[in-house]
């Protein structure tokens, strides 16, 4: 699932074949499709159960069925629990300057942010991140670390005595 499904929640359609098994030995393929609603902050790895919806057999009771989310990778964002961080590429001389850079997040806007004068710091900028799954109302961290980049005029040498 995106960042986008986790942070709004989502209706997800789930194609699922099963087998019906008659008692003369013959197999009927019955093709479904399931709708699961995702709420917004659902956890990484949370489970939907659909009871009694799998491959039928004679006298038995069909098995469960079970759907595992899973997060795509983000080109921008890394997901931890409900906080979200971000990587800014920033400049020798942009510390030095501490020059304002542009931090987006997941609802598309732009926060601007003083760059910090060390590596170390990082920006916990609250309620930017995603929902908690117990309360959609509240909302983790946008987590911002920045990471040292060469600029036209830095050399390789100048970058290893900075880090």
């Amino acid at each position: 699932m995106s960042l986008l499904d986790i942070l709004y929640g989502t209706i997800k359609t789930c194609p699922f074949k099963r087998i019906i098994f008659l008692s003369d030995g013959e197999e009927i393929v019955e093709e479904k499709v399931f709708t699961i609603k995702i709420n917004p902050g659902v956890p990484s790895g949370s489970r939907f159960r659909i009871s009694s919806k799998g491959n039928k057999y004679p006298n038995r009771i069909p098995a469960d069925i079970v759907y595992t989310t899973v997060d795509k990778q983000d080109l921008m964002f890394i997901r931890k629990g409900t906080d979200i961080i971000y990587t800014a590429q920033v400049t020798k001389e942009q510390i030095k300057k501490q020059n304002k850079i542009e931090i987006p997040n997941l609802e598309g806007m732009i926060l601007i942010r003083k760059v910090p004068s060390s590596l170390s710091s990082n920006y916990k900028i609250l309620n930017r991140g995603l929902p908690f799954p117990d309360n959609s109302k509240k909302r983790g961290k946008l987590i911002v670390k920045f990471e040292l980049t060469a600029s036209k005029n830095t050399s390789n040498h100048s970058l290893l005595c900075i880090n």
